[in-house]
């Protein structure tokens, strides 16, 4: 019967490798995350409405 882990098998990727990957990914979904939020909480700002400006007095 064949092992599912055979441990001397070569590396798909090197740890450095990993780790730049891990880190890159992390980086981006923190930077999107703020730019998210910035994004949500940033409050509207007011229009004026287009029937009232053109409203003669």
């Amino acid at each position: 019967m064949a092992c599912l882990y055979e441990p001397n098998t070569e590396r798909i990727m090197s740890t450095s490798a990993f780790w730049m990957m891990v880190i890159t990914q992390v980086t981006v979904t923190c930077i999107t995350g703020y730019f998210f939020l910035k994004v949500l909480r940033t409050p509207a700002k007011p229009e004026p409405d287009s029937f009232e400006d053109n409203d003669l007095e």
